[in-house]
């Protein structure tokens, strides 16, 4: 019956590590200051998600091996595994943690509205880094469009130029899909979850907040977009 188990584990195991893995065109040594700041902003970002879930189960996971019977412990972990699921995927496990966490409902939803505060002041910080990057590459859009004029640099060396601007937006536009989910999740979390008014009003602010900044990053993304679009380099 351990095999069962163990087997699940290889699996979120490899499951976590494959979520971690990014694959790059571009030589890493040469990004600016800003661009590799942005890159560790992001990943902690696009981690989010996936590591919670993935926690959330592992714990569910142990939590059934130490409460089945030993005749039973494969069948304990399957459904300890599963309970994060029942709950509704990542949102299920999140608020089992807080359960587990804070037996006090009002207590639960006060670490509830830090989490998201906590990922508001990290969206801030990164959505200033972006706007350096953006500031960056449209600067370089502009190199390139000159230079493409005045014959001074073919198209095939401008689009080479251009990969570094690609995976940038790649970056902000991945981490703005996981930023989307983990909104979805708080918004989720929120209404399974009971307290006073003022702190029920307390997590909502915080949640239109992270909303508010995942537009203006949304924003500032399709702009630059919308600048490589119209380059001359194609």
């Amino acid at each position: 019956m351990m095999r069962f188990g163990k087997g699940i584990g290889t699996v979120l195991i490899a499951s976590l590590f494959l979520a971690g893995c990014a694959t790059s065109s571009v030589d890493q040594a040469n990004l600016s200051p800003a661009e590799k700041r942005l890159r560790e902003q992001a990943d902690t970002f696009n981690q989010t998600v996936v590591e919670g879930a993935v926690a959330g189960c592992a714990v569910g996971l142990l939590v059934g091996l130490l409460a089945a019977g030993n005749g039973q412990r494969g069948q304990g972990a399957a459904i300890g595994c599963a309970a994060g699921a029942a709950m509704g995927g990542a949102t299920g496990y999140y608020i089992a943690d807080k359960q587990e966490q804070y037996a006090n409902e009002e207590a639960r939803l006060d670490s509830m509205t830090d989490d998201v505060r906590k990922d508001n002041q990290r969206l801030a910080d990164m959505i200033a880094t972006s706007r350096q990057v953006i500031a960056e590459d449209s600067r370089t859009l502009e190199s390139l469009n000159q230079k493409i004029a005045s014959g001074q640099m073919s198209k095939d060396k401008a689009k080479q130029e251009l990969a570094r601007i690609d995976e940038n937006t790649q970056y902000m536009q991945k981490t703005l899909a996981k930023l989307k989910e983990k909104h979805d999740e708080y918004v989720q979390a929120r209404a399974q979850t009971q307290g006073s008014s003022k702190r029920m009003q307390a997590m909502d602010k915080e949640i239109g907040t992270l909303e508010k900044q995942i537009a203006q990053l949304e924003g500032d993304i399709n702009g630059l977009m919308q600048r490589r679009q119209v380059a001359r380099i194609g």
